[in-house]
């Protein structure tokens, strides 16, 4: 991505943290769209987000293009699920292998497990909270 073109990010998974990703990204000015099978999930989002919302199950190859995955340079995967998560990790990189994905593992073991690219991070709450707890005991 160059540094004029402006980011487009697609959030799979209205979970907190996804909701969290949206608002932000949305008020930031940042193109947006997030995916959740469960349409209440969206009310999680804040009444300001200006991005798209698409009901569909993310598993269904058809979602995905609805939300315009082709155009969004990062692919955030958040449900609370994480072989959904993997999954879809191995369905983005190996249709989109140079999207960077960042996505939610909350068991930080399975890391072992994901695809080698580069373009892939992920985000273990386990380990941030624990991190978190080790700055807060040293006050």
């Amino acid at each position: 991505m160059s540094k004029n073109e402006k980011r487009s990010v697609l959030v799979i998974g209205v979970s907190k943290l996804g909701a969290e990703i949206a608002n932000y990204e949305s008020l930031n000015g940042v193109d947006i769209a997030i995916v959740d099978i469960n349409e209440g999930a969206f009310r999680k989002l804040d009444e300001r987000f200006s991005g798209y919302k698409i009901i569909g199950n993310a598993l269904d190859f058809s979602t995905l293009k609805k939300a315009h995955i082709e155009e969004a340079s990062d692919v955030c995967i958040v449900t609370n699920d994480d072989a959904t998560n993997i999954f879809l990790t191995y369905l983005v990189t190996h249709y989109y292998p140079n999207k960077k994905i960042i996505l939610r593992l909350n068991d930080e073991k399975k890391i072992k497990i994901l695809p080698k690219n580069q373009n892939i991070s992920s985000i273990c709450p386990s380990i941030y909270s624990f991190k978190e707890y080790l700055t807060e005991s040293k006050k």
